[in-house]
């Protein structure tokens, strides 16, 4: 989904939550797309804009709907 050479930074936490008992599962994904590289241990959030895009799924098929989180990951850019 991503140009060589891009200007930004992009990070990425999946996760699944959800009730066995109820059958219930939420697939998870956020992801932060910054000018600067947020994992510099200088980094302040106060002097950098950024973007986090956060994609829920409420019991889905297994197969994330990629072609969706990729345009708007692309939007974004």
């Amino acid at each position: 989904m991503m140009k060589d050479g891009s200007p930004y930074y992009y990070y990425a936490k999946t996760g699944t939550t959800g009730d066995d008992e109820l059958k219930t599962k939420s697939k998870l994904v956020v992801i932060i797309i910054s000018s600067k590289k947020i994992t510099d241990p200088d980094f302040n959030f106060r002097k950098t804009k950024f973007y986090t895009i956060y994609f829920a799924s409420q019991n889905g098929l297994p197969k994330q709907n990629e072609e969706f989180q990729a345009a708007v990951i692309k939007f974004m850019q």
